[in-house]
């Protein structure tokens, strides 16, 4: 079974263990740097958990996954953000600037000799005076 059939299986069963605190105090340092209506990228965004945090606080968020399923419950969850399913690793195909983005826990999913192309792709999405949140 492959990563996304893992995810796809699991969803709801990670949405009901996944709420929780973890990370939230970097989480609202992150969102402190942002005016309202600014654009904001959840990448991997899973259930939306994380994605309903930032647009709670009045960003404009896009939230990516490539698992239809934890789509379909962001969805549900998060009406007030816009969701895709969507390979993080397509990311450059977005070609979109973005004030800031959000990535927890994603680039475990990948070789350590990908990471520094990914994170060149991710970047290069962040306006000039935006910011990227990395949890590792």
């Amino acid at each position: 079974m492959d990563l996304k059939e893992s995810y796809n299986l699991l969803a709801k069963e990670w949405t009901k263990n996944h709420y929780g605190v973890w990370g939230q105090e970097s989480i609202d340092k992150f969102i402190s740097l942002f005016p309202k209506g600014s654009s904001i990228l959840d990448l991997g965004c899973g259930s939306g958990i994380r994605t309903k945090d930032l647009a709670d606080a009045g960003m404009n968020v896009l939230g990516i996954d490539f698992a239809q399923r934890m789509i379909d419950i962001a969805e549900k969850n998060v009406p007030n953000a816009e969701f895709k399913v969507f390979d993080v690793e397509n990311i450059e195909k977005l070609k979109k600037k973005f004030d800031g983005i959000f990535a927890m826990a994603i680039l475990l999913h990948f070789p350590k000799k990908e990471v520094s192309v990914l994170l060149k792709k991710i970047i290069s999405l962040i306006s000039d005076d935006g910011y990227l949140y990395l949890a590792l």
